[in-house]
């Protein structure tokens, strides 16, 4: 939907980039090779279209499993976002952890408002979400 004019003056207005397959794939239905040249074909024609490095992945309909993580990271992404609800956790003994490459995701609609928003944001209201 954007050119890659538009893409480089978003990235220029302070915004990011991130890939997300080369054709929208559902990779649980490719073969592996299928899916290493979406994920990493994508991040290479993204990165020659913008002329920097593109280190963020999103999961076509969010279907994926654990050796499309391991394609996500030898294609060198540092993180990878899911279409499960809720916020990334950082590290504790009592907490499960998200992993870089298999992370949660808060929606923000243009509905929500400001308080509604905080409480996404600050509380478990996402937490586990479907």
């Amino acid at each position: 939907l954007m050119t890659h004019v538009h893409m480089r003056e978003w990235i220029a207005g302070g915004q990011d980039i991130g890939a997300h397959t080369c054709s929208h794939a559902d990779l649980t239905k490719l073969s592996a090779e299928q899916a290493l040249q979406e994920i990493a074909g994508c991040k290479q024609q993204l990165e020659d279209a913008v002329g920097r490095v593109v280190e963020h992945f999103c999961y076509p309909y969010g279907f994926y499993d654990a050796s499309h993580e391991a394609m996500v990271e030898d294609a060198g992404y540092q993180t990878a976002t899911t279409t499960q609800r809720g916020r990334a956790i950082a590290p504790a003994a009592s907490a499960p952890t998200n992993g870089l490459l298999s992370l949660p995701r808060v929606p923000v609609m243009g509905s929500t408002w400001w308080l509604q928003f905080v409480r996404k944001i600050t509380t478990g209201y996402e937490d586990g979400r479907s």
